[in-house]
């Protein structure tokens, strides 16, 4: 008996293996197999090659069948199935209670929305963030102006992070040197891609120089941390201008990576259909792309983190991530729960944990009602007893990838049929699930919002009428 050793390449196919096929290929990649014969190779590669394909053609037959529209569960319930509307007062009150109960432990979060852009994009205090838009619209003088205003009445923590949002086309040193100035230490820039062609289509044009200037001036007056937002999915998109753009990335080195789906819903976002659905790489096709991509920034350092994020060793998300204190908001992925969670500005939408509100999304109506002196709230949502425990266990899914129901305060009658919603996904290897518990498997990652959406009991009594989400891959 012969010992013949071979090196897979994935090449062989064409096409980047998804991490969850290149996990079932252990045998490959450790190359052992066993021959009788010198013309065993040839055979042995031509099986080889057979059982690779019918393993992609089995993933992407999982792609297209998870493949549906479904919520980025950045809260539960998901906005649309608010229906428990609190009071002004109910949402002092539990504003109140939230940080009568947390301050001395996290402090609070405040997230202030700039709902201003130069050019609409077709795709859009313990912690103070602030976003948008684009808050750099403001000019320095009005940003040192709103900030010092919030922080002259505020006790800050010890340890408290302030990040802001920036497109680096309207970011001025002067801006950077006040945030600094000011306690700011994250920078967050919107890249989506490098590709000319698809930055035209989704009306985002900047070179690698820009945001190389950026990012340089940043450092040097003494931000320590700075995330790039990428878009995969966009139009006219192809593992190339994956490739540049990604290349471009790691000569720049930023700490965090977002690697965000394209949402397509041009029925609330007119701007998107200034191209067509023929333009957008679909199915297994957009998934070919992140797993290309994912795997070039893993060969670079970066670490998936949760759905869709990713961070070098040093990084403070990194380390909640292993250290188990991963969060996950409107915001996205923070490295701690911090609450409540104060939304300042039009359309911004406040969490204090057991109660939501967002405020009016018009700007008129919001500073009209501001100048009356009254809490702006367009809409809202108190939590009930079912709400809160499964929303626990949706956020322990996106952040832990597993989830327990085995003590009193965490069971719910409604978990009795997760196993029974899940069964199909169990059989396809993405979820062990017993009578107690549920966790994802490696391979299962890429489908974490389908398995989210078997725990979300308002979307079982009622499925949306009209298509109102994104794909779930």
């Amino acid at each position: 008996m012969c010992l013949l050793w071979l090196r897979f390449e994935c090449e062989i196919l064409r096409n980047p293996l998804p991490h969850f096929a290149q996990d079932n290929l252990s045998f490959a990649q450790t190359g052992l197999i066993t021959c009788g014969h010198e013309s065993c190779r040839s055979d042995s590669l031509r099986l080889l090659r057979q059982s690779a394909i019918r393993m992609i053609t089995t993933q992407n037959d999982l792609l297209r069948k998870y493949d549906v529209p479904g919520p980025r569960y950045t809260s539960y319930p998901v906005i649309v199935y608010w229906d428990e509307p609190p009071t002004t007062a109910d949402w002092i009150q539990s504003v109140a209670a939230s940080l009568s109960a947390n301050s001395e432990k996290t402090g609070a979060a405040i997230y202030i929305h700039i709902p201003f852009c130069r050019s609409l994009c077709t795709y859009c205090l313990t912690e103070l963030h602030l976003g948008g838009g684009t808050p750099t619209y403001l000019s320095a003088g009005e940003l040192d102006r709103l900030i010092s205003g919030i922080l002259a009445h505020v006790e800050q923590t010890p340890d408290a992070e302030y990040s802001i949002e920036s497109d680096p086309r309207v970011t001025q040193k002067d801006q950077l040197e006040v945030l600094h100035r000011l306690g700011f230490r994250r920078l967050s820039l919107g890249i989506q891609d490098f590709d000319p062609r698809v930055q035209q289509a989704v009306n985002r044009v900047q070179t690698e120089e820009q945001v190389r200037q950026v990012t340089e001036s940043a450092r040097a007056i003494g931000f320590t941390s700075i995330n790039y937002d990428l878009i995969y999915g966009l139009p006219f998109q192809t593992r190339r201008s994956i490739e540049q753009t990604i290349n471009a990335v790691n000569r720049l080195q930023p700490d965090r990576i977002a690697f965000y789906s394209y949402a397509h819903v041009p029925w609330v976002k007119p701007g998107q259909r200034h191209f067509t659905e023929a333009d957008l790489p679909t199915g297994d096709e957009k998934r070919t792309l992140y797993e290309f991509g994912r795997r070039l920034l893993e060969a670079a350092g970066y670490l998936e983190i949760g759905m869709d994020h990713f961070a070098l060793e040093n990084d403070s998300l990194r380390q909640a991530a292993i250290g188990g204190t991963l969060h996950r908001n409107f915001m996205g992925y923070t490295s701690r729960l911090v609450s409540p969670l104060i939304g300042l500005g039009a359309s911004s939408i406040s969490d204090s944990w057991d109660m939501f509100a967002q405020n009016e999304k018009q700007l008129e109506t919001y500073e009209q009602r501001v100048r009356r002196g009254e809490i702006p709230i367009f809409r809202g949502h108190r939590l009930n007893h079912e709400d809160v425990v499964l929303r626990r266990h949706i956020l322990n899914l996106m952040t832990r990838f597993e989830t327990h129901w085995n003590t009193p305060d965490l069971y719910l009658p409604y978990l009795d049929c997760i196993d029974a919603k899940l069964a199909e996904a169990k059989s396809d290897g993405l979820v062990r699930i017993d009578d107690r518990g549920c966790e994802v498997t490696t391979q299962g990652r890429a489908f974490l919002r389908n398995i989210c959406m078997a725990f979300d009991a308002r979307l079982a009594r009622k499925a949306p009428e009209t298509q109102i989400f994104s794909r779930t891959v």
